[in-house]
């Protein structure tokens, strides 16, 4: 092997050498590149899935406030429902207090023109049975429906909790 050819070989040797450590700075800052890229990937990944926790959050927060709302409401219409039923049967148990009954079935009420001394006495003993019922139906209606509310307050204060 001649010395032309030693230092050809050497030339092409470098050559090759130096073509390679350029693909390998390539390579390299490739690889740099390709890490930042994932890694402000990632954080941006982070941060929608802090946002879109966040957005579920608030949306079960305000369905849990519609639900409470709607839950009010149906306690308040349900209240509001129970007592004009009390009170509509007693309006009209007190109108046919004043009337007679039959006593064959089904029962007929009647009214007549005048009543005697006696029926007179028994339709305002029983207009006055009536109103005490009424009053202690009523009562008692109220009572529950406090101890409902407070029952509702405290698991609503342990829910909370």
């Amino acid at each position: 092997m001649g010395l032309d050819e030693q230092k050809r070989g050497q030339r092409f040797l470098g050559t090759l050498m130096g073509t390679l450590g350029k693909f390998q700075k390539e390579s390299a800052s490739l690889q740099e590149k390709n890490a930042k890229r994932a890694e402000i990937e990632a954080r941006l990944a982070e941060g929608m899935r802090k946002e879109r926790e966040a957005l579920e959050e608030r949306a079960r927060i305000e369905q849990d406030k519609k639900q409470q709302a709607a839950e009010r409401q149906r306690r308040a219409s349900l209240r509001e429902f129970e007592k004009l039923s009390l009170e509509t049967y007693y309006k009209n148990e007190m109108a046919c207090a004043r009337a007679l009954k039959t006593t064959t079935q089904p029962v007929l009420f009647y009214q007549p023109w005048k009543l005697t001394s006696k029926e007179e006495e028994r339709a305002k003993i029983r207009i006055e049975e009536l109103e005490r019922k009424y009053q202690q139906e009523l009562k008692e209606l109220e009572e529950r429906l406090s101890r409902e509310d407070s029952m509702s307050n405290k698991l609503k204060c342990w829910v909370r909790e």
